[in-house]
């Protein structure tokens, strides 16, 4: 999701994946994956009018609400924590026996600008860490890794200091074994970003310039919808700033994140005149697209950090919480999220409103240099609604350049 801009590229054990074609047609797709047919149609630039004010908390259209601080409700607490004796980077799917997949860090590797990288594996009940990989390597690398809103596949981004490596698609099978690799036709692009849709396809955005120093009057910035059956991939648009987290919805809305001089989560409504603005650097859309959340990064410069709902069908925001938020994940049926606020995680119930604290944690063995200002993160729910957090701890590669990576622990809720 929403990602910071952490970029991590690696270049070892990625298998031999197809090459997808990429066609400049702008074509619609169908919005339904299980197919593979596209119908032609003619289509304009991207030209949604932007508005000049960052949204805050007044609008003529939009109500505000703020809920109260944290509350240990009836129907929401967290029951049990289990510590599941193993460290990861990030849990990509977590299924309700307990298994996972998930990356870890490998200390020996040597990966972007000399930073270790992370590789696939699964995690056990038992606290078994199995490496995963295709073609049967030792270790598969991984870059910026998402399921399927379905979670039978995989898409990872490969990026490096603002440029673009590569995009590829991967089968997931029931074992949790990445396999039968896509590699989309990036175009030559220097920098982009791919994101998957709620429908099940994939929105990509790529530029001739790089994503740290590019000049938005001079540059090329296409965006495209990629088959996940296929990879292959159709224009779109042109865009006018580069964007990540670009999300199309089922009704054709289009959000995403403009990292500029001053951040900001972008929402055009389709039809709409014009687009809203918000002064934040994160987002993450429900999954069923009724609710997107938005909040400060731990990266933002900002005196007033809020975590806040917006309602895509009422445009009603409620501020749920505080503090600067590094990540957010949705449960499946889009009825409870966690988010991280400073050094703790919190959960929120939208049904009853509730919001109850799913425990802190300080980072562990880092120092002023590590840059660490977060602690406890969430890190993917389950579907039987158990939560999987991990509590930050700082280490390094062989070359000592430092990473993070997280204790992990499996909380049981009510």
């Amino acid at each position: 999701m929403l990602s910071c801009l952490l970029l991590l590229s690696a270049s070892c054990g990625s298998g031999d994946p197809v090459t997808a074609s990429t066609s400049t047609a702008t074509t619609v797709v169908d919005a339904n994956p299980t197919t593979d047919t596209t119908t032609s149609s003619e289509t304009t630039e991207d030209s949604t009018t932007t508005s000049t004010v960052a949204e805050e908390t007044t609008s003529t259209t939009t109500t505000s609400t703020t809920s109260p601080p944290v509350t240990r409700a009836e129907g929401l607490a967290v029951i049990d924590e289990t510590d599941r004796a193993v460290s990861v980077t990030a849990v990509i799917v977590a299924e309700s026996d307990g298994n996972l997949l998930a990356t870890v860090f490998d200390p020996e590797s040597i990966g972007c600008e000399g930073v270790g990288a992370s590789y696939y594996a699964t995690v056990g009940t038992d606290g078994s860490i199995v490496a995963r990989s295709v073609n049967d390597e030792q270790v598969q690398y991984a870059g910026d890794v998402s399921a399927s809103p379905n979670r039978r596949q995989l898409l990872e981004v490969m990026s490096c200091e603002g440029f673009l490596g590569s995009v590829t698609i991967y089968d997931l099978d029931p074992s949790l074994v990445p396999t039968n690799p896509v590699q989309i036709d990036t175009l030559q692009a220097i920098s982009g970003d791919a994101t998957w849709n709620p429908d099940g396809f994939i929105t990509m955005v790529l530029s001739d310039q790089s994503a740290f120093n590019i000049d938005s009057s001079e540059a090329s910035i296409d965006e495209y919808l990629v088959n996940p059956r296929t990879g292959e991939s159709t224009q779109s648009g042109t865009v006018e700033e580069l964007r990540y987290g670009s999300v199309r919805t089922p009704d054709g809305s289009h959000i995403y994140a403009e990292w500029g001089a001053e951040p900001a989560v972008v929402y055009a409504p389709r039809g709409a005149a014009e687009e809203r603005r918000f002064s934040a650097s994160g987002f993450a859309l429900s999954p069923d697209t009724s609710q997107l959340l938005l909040w400060d990064s731990v990266w933002d410069d900002t005196d007033e950090q809020r975590i806040e709902l917006l309602d895509m069908n009422t445009g009603a925001i409620t501020t749920i919480g505080t503090g600067q938020t590094l990540t957010a994940v949705w449960r499946d049926d889009s009825t409870r999220l966690a988010y991280s606020a400073g050094t703790a995680t919190f959960i929120h119930d939208l049904i009853s409103g509730s919001t109850v604290s799913a425990g802190a944690a300080e980072p562990a063995n880092c120092g002023d240099e590590d840059f660490v200002n977060w602690g406890r993160i969430p890190l993917a729910f389950a579907p039987d609604g158990d939560l999987y957090v991990g509590d930050p701890a700082c280490t390094s590669n062989v070359e000592g350049f430092p990473t993070v990576e997280y204790r992990l622990r499996q909380l049981a809720l009510r």
